[in-house]
């Protein structure tokens, strides 16, 4: 029984992706007929650790991120359709989707809101486990909804997913991601934030 390394997999699974993005596997027949011979052509391999940890962990990710679509929508004022889109882009921290924050280990992903947050700056954060938020101070209303990963505030107060948290106008904060997982939060932030608080 022949054996395919994983470079070769590879370049069969994406020439199997070519093939249905081009409608040429239309046929449910055709597709298990050449799923069979994947099957029966390969032998399973077990993923290295670090590959296992890496595949498991984005997998908790996409369907952590999704358990929130709904509250998402109202959180936005958009429809499923549009957050399941920003959801989507959750696991790929490259632009257009995204674009570096000045502090190192942040990722911000901005979009409009819906109706009444055409003021507002909208999206998500992300933050690397040991990055910090230094303190700032808001300049209006920031909401904050919790996705993945944990934080502590300078006033130790934990964040956790799920919470969702008013900053008033002219509060002051400062927060460290805590533990193993990155921190994943959808803000809409109004009138900005000062980061030289004093």
């Amino acid at each position: 029984m022949p054996k395919f390394d994983p470079d070769q997999l590879d370049h069969l699974l994406k020439d199997i992706t070519a093939l249905e993005d081009a409608d040429l596997l239309s046929d449910a027949g055709q597709q298990d007929a050449l799923l069979a011979g994947i099957e029966t052509n390969v032998e399973p391999m077990a993923p290295s650790p670090e590959l296992r940890d890496r595949l498991l962990a984005a997998a908790a990710e996409k369907k952590t991120a999704l358990g929130f679509a709904e509250r998402l929508c109202q959180f936005f004022k958009l429809d499923l359709k549009t957050i399941q889109q920003h959801l989507s882009e959750l696991t790929s921290l490259k632009p257009p989707y995204w674009e570096a924050a000045k502090l190192e280990g942040v990722w911000l992903k901005h979009f409009d809101g819906g109706p009444g947050l055409q003021t507002a700056d909208c999206g998500f954060i992300y933050m690397q486990p040991g990055t910090s938020a230094p303190r700032h101070r808001h300049l209006g209303n920031e909401w904050m909804m919790v996705i993945q990963g944990e934080a502590l505030t300078d006033d130790d107060q934990s964040i956790l997913p799920g919470d969702l948290l008013l900053s008033k106008p002219d509060s002051c904060h400062a927060f460290s991601v805590v533990g193993t997982q990155p921190l994943v939060f959808a803000v809409i932030v109004f009138a900005g934030i000062d980061w030289r608080p004093d």
